[in-house]
């Protein structure tokens, strides 16, 4: 079938639980597996950021190791970018080592192949989330919803370098969920156990991943559970993870940076483009939450759903698969 493309690229690779008797451990496995590296990247990041901060090289930030509490509400662009970098870039690697060394298989195989053509599906997905962002945030406004400030571009995005840094921290956070979720989760065990249960083990992952977050409710719960399984239908069709990646990154960037909005129940940073406040119903705008936490996403997802049937084409199988069945560490298209 066309759409299990994503999923086939991974025979070109070390299967692992793959006998019978072994495979019965898969699901716990590699869910532990997403955990740990998760955990590790998280620790080993924060050990980088606060060095940083204790050496004072971040500018605007100290770290007082006698009280060693921080508000990322108050971060500027530099500081929340370089948190996000720390945070997931060693879980990133991890995943990509993963791939490569110990499945020995290319990075074409999990979805990364042709950085250059790669980056053009980044942006394309990035685009389509910033539409979805906007659609939210006009949507509420316009509906009465929420309040929205003037546009101000803050004066360190003018400096460019912090923008970048931001924009940056964005990318690698949310390739990273992607790698993690979409890729070592829903394509191992896609391949194992079919699409169903694919979708269910990488969408609970991820929802249940999020659901430690402050603020959160029923129909936060539900979104993450749309979202994933929109994500993972982007995958499907474009039998890459470079859109997904584009898309997840600029989704939070937009939502956090340039409307103002909670991300996933947290506020990260001080400086935006302008701030949307939900005035509503917590239903529609999420209230603390964000609108991750209202119908108001709801909706867009079902549009950006459309939107990836009408604008991703489907992979192509044979394209796809030899792309997969390169060197371990090809970047060949």
């Amino acid at each position: 079938m066309r759409n299990q493309i994503f999923f086939e690229m991974a025979k070109s690779g070390r299967l692992f639980f793959d006998k019978p008797a072994s495979r019965v451990f898969l699901f716990i496995g590699y869910i532990l597996f997403a955990i740990v590296i998760t955990l590790i990247g998280q620790i080993l990041g924060g050990i980088v950021f606060v060095s940083l901060m204790a050496a004072g090289l971040i500018p605007g930030q100290s770290f007082d190791f006698a009280d060693p509490q921080f508000d990322t509400a108050s971060f500027g662009p530099i500081a929340q970018g370089l948190l996000l970098f720390s945070g997931f870039i060693f879980t990133a690697i991890i995943v990509i080592l993963w791939v490569t060394l110990v499945e020995k298989r290319s990075l074409a195989s999990f979805g990364l192949g042709n950085p250059l053509k790669g980056f053009g599906l980044f942006l394309r997905g990035g685009l389509m989330a910033l539409v979805a962002m906007a659609l939210i945030a006009f949507g509420l406004t316009g509906a009465g919803m929420a309040e929205m400030s003037p546009v101000s571009i803050p004066p360190s995005w003018a400096a460019v370098i912090p923008l970048v840094v931001l924009i940056l921290g964005w990318s690698v956070q949310g390739s990273t969920e992607e790698l993690v979720t979409r890729g070592v989760l829903f394509q191992s065990i896609g391949i194992r156990y079919g699409l169903i249960a694919a979708l269910l083990t990488s969408s609970l992952f991820f929802s249940v991943m999020h659901g430690m977050n402050p603020n959160t409710t029923p129909l936060f719960f539900i979104n993450l559970i749309l979202y994933s399984l929109f994500v993972c239908f982007y995958c499907l069709r474009e039998a890459s993870l470079w859109g997904a990646c584009g898309y997840h990154a600029i989704w939070n960037f937009a939502q956090g940076d340039i409307f103002g909005f909670s991300v996933s129940g947290m506020q990260l940073g001080s400086d935006k483009l302008m701030t949307v406040t939900p005035t509503g119903p917590q239903l529609f705008t999420g209230g603390a939450t964000g609108p991750e936490g209202g119908l108001a996403t709801t909706i867009v997802l079902a549009l950006s759903g459309i939107a990836v049937l009408l604008l991703v084409r489907p992979g192509k199988a044979e394209t796809a698969l030899a792309k997969a069945n390169t060197s371990p560490l090809s970047d060949a298209a």
